[in-house]
């Protein structure tokens, strides 16, 4: 009985493999994207969320505390007899700072705080910022703080150049000014987050953002505004977003940005003595 040969296994040659490796290339070429921006998008709900729960807090807070506003006082605002001014968010988190990475300036139960309102110090912080700030021992350490409050709502009333916001003590003040939407949270750009507090700053013929929005949702930023819910603001204009480089972003005049004006008119008042109409552009 002859045995039959047995059959040579042919492997793939060459340009087999080099075809197939081609193909996976452009199978992920197209995939990766696409799993890009699903991520970005679940960042952007998180995001959302965190900022739908923040503004309950301050809403809760204000319930509890005779309709006053949370104490909105940026870093170093001293009292007369030298002692600093409650806040909210106490320190200034920019970048080399221990404050950015203390969470009892954020979740302690101290006068001011929202602490007792909030579960986790994680709501302060947007998932889609990856900014880290290098302490003294020269480790970097993730930031806690993401998000900023207008100084209008119950800020510390210092008369800057150009600052002409009135500032609210209550909530039941901005019901005074026939405006609805008044953004509570803003979501900040990490080379400007800073201190607890943000000003767009205007007059008759210029504004500068302050502090600039984040645009980390693919040239857009979460907002969250008094009546409970956040949005994914989407930017139109190209002087809103601006790089992440590790240093405060160019002034530059946005008196003409659409995303500015948007962001002012909800979250500003112009006071009466300031000299000029804040409905007019």
């Amino acid at each position: 009985m002859k045995c039959r040969p047995i059959a040579k296994i042919r492997g793939f040659s060459l340009v087999e493999l080099l075809v197939v490796i081609a193909i996976i290339a452009i199978l992920a070429g197209l995939l990766l994207p696409a799993l890009a921006a699903s991520k970005r998008r679940a960042n952007a709900v998180v995001c959302i969320n965190n900022q739908r729960q923040l503004v309950t807090a301050w809403r809760l807070y204000s319930l509890d505390n005779n309709d006053e506003l949370v104490v909105n006082n940026p870093a170093n605002t001293f009292t007369p007899t030298g002692g600093v001014l409650p806040s909210w968010s106490l320190g200034n988190h920019i970048y080399g700072s221990p404050d950015g990475t203390n969470v009892s300036l954020l979740m302690s139960n101290r006068v001011g705080s929202l602490g007792s309102f909030v579960q986790s110090v994680r709501l302060f912080r947007c998932p889609s910022d990856k900014s880290q700030t290098k302490l003294s021992n020269g480790r970097p350490y993730p930031r806690l703080r993401s998000y900023s409050m207008p100084r209008m709502l119950n800020g510390f009333p210092i008369d800057i150049a150009g600052y002409n916001s009135e500032v609210f003590r209550k909530h039941s003040d901005l019901q005074r000014v026939k405006r609805s939407d008044w953004i509570v949270f803003m979501d900040t750009h990490e080379d400007s987050i800073g201190t607890c507090s943000f000003t767009p700053l205007r007059d008759a013929v210029t504004g500068f953002w302050g502090k600039y929005p984040a645009s980390r949702h693919g040239r857009a930023g979460t907002l969250g505004y008094d009546d409970g819910h956040a949005e994914v603001k989407k930017w139109v204009d190209d002087r809103t977003v601006v790089p992440v480089v590790g240093n405060f972003p160019p002034v530059a005049d946005q008196f003409t940005n659409p995303d500015f004006r948007y962001v002012y008119s909800h979250s500003q008042k112009v006071r009466e003595d300031a000299g000029f109409d804040d409905e007019v552009w």
